[in-house]
């Protein structure tokens, strides 16, 4: 399995200006909530302190809609540095003699190579393309995440929105880790073709499997819960 290329900057500004367009629209949505909510407040005399509510969800909405292309910018560039260190040659298949193995059981090797390595290229253009378009709808409901839990008294979902946003940004790195691992360890596997097809399938299996895992690995260190709890400390204190 080819390893998953850094993120090019082409993609990266496409993702940044779908999300510009969405957070226009909610930016709008939010002025209209925020006036209604104030036209209530004046038509109940309420007092000073609850306009003060509604002035301090506006600030913050406008402060992290303008921090995330940043933040988001930040976490890519970092995972591009990580897939350059994790990233393995694509003449050293990752997964050892196992080509070599299918073409000896079959007669026609030169069509049974031709065919597997269009179905390498095609698998691999499928996982990146799958993994932009996940990245970019991600990026571009954010807006609507933060209208939602900053209006709405859901700032619980935000957090899970980041702790799901960073999982879902890490498929390559893990996809790259497991591909690096095969590379490694397909020379210690014997001299079996049987072994060797074995471990060569399973690891194209859970480098299918990588965005899953991810995101359990995330839900089951629980960060949100975390930030939550630390969010809670600076509270009291």
């Amino acid at each position: 399995m080819n390893a998953f290329s850094p993120i090019s900057e082409a993609v990266l500004t496409a993702v940044l200006a779908v999300y510009q367009q969405t957070s226009n629209i909610t930016l709008g949505l939010m002025g209209m909530i925020l006036s209604v909510r104030v036209a209530f407040l004046i038509s109940q005399f309420a007092s000073a302190s609850c306009y003060g509510e509604v002035f301090k969800e506006l600030i913050a909405y406008l402060g992290i809609s303008n921090l995330f292309p940043l933040l988001v910018r930040l976490i890519l560039n970092s995972i591009n540095g990580v897939l350059s260190r994790l990233s393995y040659s694509s003449t050293s298949k990752p997964f050892g003699s196992s080509l070599d193995v299918l073409t000896k059981l079959f007669n026609n090797s030169q069509y049974f190579e031709v065919i597997m390595g269009i179905g390498d290229i095609f698998i691999g253009a499928i996982s990146k393309s799958a993994y932009s378009v996940v990245l970019a709808v991600f990026v571009a409901i954010a807006p609507v995440v933060f209208l939602l839990g900053l209006t709405f008294g859901m700032k619980g979902k935000i957090i899970m929105y980041f702790s799901t946003f960073i999982a879902i940004a890490l498929w390559p790195v893990l996809w790259n880790l497991l591909g690096l691992l095969g590379n490694k360890l397909s020379s210690s596997m014997g001299s079996s073709q049987i072994a060797s097809m074995s471990f060569a399938m399973v690891i194209y299996f859970l480098q299918l499997l990588s965005p899953v895992f991810s995101i359990l690995l995330f839900t089951t260190l629980n960060p949100a819960g975390a930030l939550k709890r630390s969010a809670s400390m600076v509270r009291l204190k």
